[in-house]
């Protein structure tokens, strides 16, 4: 059993599924201080994380930075990004990144942006970047643009 089959969400609200929409970003993220220090259940085993978050219009975009490492606290961390669709059993969706530290000297290919949808922001061409808007009720846009890419705000 993993946190996709057991994970809760507002107490009543079962996630049902999971769905990678995005795989293989590198980006550079700079964690906050006081991220939050989570774990959820693998093969018998709890697996540490830290959860924070990006504000926007309806609510947040959560990430999760797959370590315990609190020495990554309060730093900019370089990590696969894996953008993933979480579907609840009320019908609600919601977008979140997950984030895997990369090894040491790795340097990201990719710069994240989470923007409000409703800001004006122009999206490089395709071949520049990876461009999604979350479903309501956050209104939000996650760009993965490459680092050569310019985004106007």
């Amino acid at each position: 059993m993993t946190k996709f089959d057991t994970a809760r969400v507002n107490k009543n609200n079962l996630v049902v599924s999971r769905e990678i929409i995005l795989r293989g970003p590198i980006i550079s993220v700079r964690v906050p201080s006081r991220a939050n220090q989570k774990s959820y259940p693998q093969n018998g085993v709890r697996v540490p994380f830290f959860q924070f978050e990006r504000s926007v219009r309806g609510g947040k975009v959560n990430l999760h930075l797959h370590s315990g490492d609190v020495r990554l606290l309060g730093t900019n961390v370089t990590a696969t990004a894996t953008l993933i669709k979480k579907r609840l059993s009320d019908g609600r969706e919601y977008l979140y990144i997950d984030l895997v530290p990369t090894e040491l000297g790795v340097r990201a290919t990719h710069r994240l942006v989470i923007l409000d949808a409703e800001g004006g922001t122009t999206m490089p061409e395709p071949e520049l970047g990876h461009n999604f808007l979350t479903p309501a009720p956050v209104r939000a846009r996650i760009m993965f643009a490459a680092k050569n890419a310019v985004v106007v705000e």
